[in-house]
């Protein structure tokens, strides 16, 4: 873990540095996501929250790197660091994963000397994406492996209908009767109307992770047949909701009541302060007041570092500068980031805080570059650009 933080902060750094051609901005970057709360508090948390986030800094700096110096390891880096978001992230889905490898294979055909080592690693990450995804749909029925997906959006949905609204869609079968009086995640027993006759389309394949209700260790198996034929009823239900009611998407992002815990809406979530988590909030209680201090100084930096991310966003559409390969980058890496932040906000309300440390690397980059950048252009980039361009022509030649 400490590892994985230090890594966070190098490739934030060094993602700033090539971006904006400025050693100052790579520092300002790596010492930011260094000194912020979250880099430290997920740290000791074990679990896999901060190497996530190192995954999604290491796609970015991969396609940077094999972009602006022209290097082929670079691009491998990438591949391989999309390649495990996808397999340890359900938000990277498979089209997520190709789109990017894709990306990378054009990007290294102009860009790299040495294409065909490239070219196989690529070809072995995404024969990697498609075997596990045709893997899921054999055994699973669906692309992804885990029911908790479905269930967990729907959890969202249960907590933003209103009362006259549960009541019209429960009034339409026995199951969604069910799904919403017993609620998300609870045991199996609760829902014997949806899982009438489940064995029969539930996976049959006879194998243990397909049999077991619980783990050795007493935590739900959510990949168990009769979770994955629940599973697919959620789905049904999360469906009819926002047919019936379209707005319930929008809901999350409005003042609401979850498990009658919360009563702010997915944007404050997402862009709190991440060291609220629930796992993390007891060593954040055991720092005294010059942790209070530290918590509470850096308490602005996500929603910081999204507004400047924004701000380079919109200077580099309004100059064109993605027309240049530094600021091709930056629009690329944007909409990965993108991706995983609309995502978090708009289908995984109930652990906001925990997704945003996932990017806030990721923001902090952008952000940094993307002042920089409507500051000061991206010109010596650019420059240092053509003179790795001009190094890989001579390769070739």
């Amino acid at each position: 873990m400490f590892v994985a933080g230090l890594g966070l902060v190098l490739l934030a750094g060094d993602t700033v540095r090539m971006w904006t051609a400025s050693r100052r901005a790579g520092v300002v970057a790596a010492v930011l996501a260094g000194a912020a709360p979250s880099t430290a508090m997920f740290a000791l948390w074990l679990y896999p929250t901060i190497p996530i986030a190192v995954l999604v800094l290491l796609a970015i700096w991969g396609l940077v790197r094999g972009t602006l110096v022209g290097r082929s390891t670079a691009f491998v880096m990438s591949g391989l660091a999309i390649t495990g978001l996808f397999l340890v992230r359900a938000t990277v889905i498979w089209p997520v994963a190709v789109a990017w490898l894709g990306i990378l294979a054009f990007l290294g055909y102009r860009y790299v000397a040495a294409r065909r080592r490239l070219f196989v690693a690529l070809a072995v990450c995404l024969a990697v994406v498609g075997l596990f995804t045709v893997k899921n749909v054999v055994l699973f029925g669906a692309p992804t492996q885990s029911s908790w997906a479905k269930e967990n959006y729907a959890n969202v949905v249960l907590n933003v209908l209103t009362a006259p609204e549960k009541s019209a869609l429960a009034a339409r079968n026995p199951c969604f009767a069910d799904l919403v009086r017993a609620g998300a995640f609870q045991p199996l027993e609760q829902y014997p109307a949806c899982l009438d006759g489940a064995a029969e389309h539930g996976p049959d394949r006879a194998a243990a992770v397909l049999d077991e209700r619980r783990w050795q260790n007493g935590r739900v198996n959510f990949n168990h047949r009769d979770r994955l034929a629940l599973s697919e009823r959620w789905g049904a239900f999360v469906g009819a909701s926002l047919r019936t009611f379209p707005g319930v998407m929008l809901r999350v992002l409005a003042p609401v009541q979850v498990n009658g815990a919360h009563d702010w809406g997915s944007p404050v979530l997402l862009f709190g302060p991440s060291t609220r988590y629930v796992f993390v909030r007891g060593n954040v209680a055991e720092l005294g007041t010059p942790g209070v201090i530290w918590v509470n100084l850096f308490a602005l930096l996500p929603p910081i570092a999204v507004a400047g991310w924004l701000l380079g966003l919109l200077a580099l559409l309004l100059r064109r500068e993605w027309r240049q390969p530094a600021g091709a980058t930056y629009l690329v890496a944007s909409g990965l980031v993108a991706l995983l932040s609309g995502a978090y906000l708009l289908l995984e309300f109930g652990e906001n805080q925990r997704f945003q440390v996932e990017v806030f690397g990721a923001w902090l980059a952008l952000g940094v570059a993307g002042v920089h950048g409507a500051l000061f252009g991206r010109t010596r980039a650019v420059r240092g650009w053509r003179a790795g361009r001009d190094r890989a022509d001579a390769q070739v030649r």
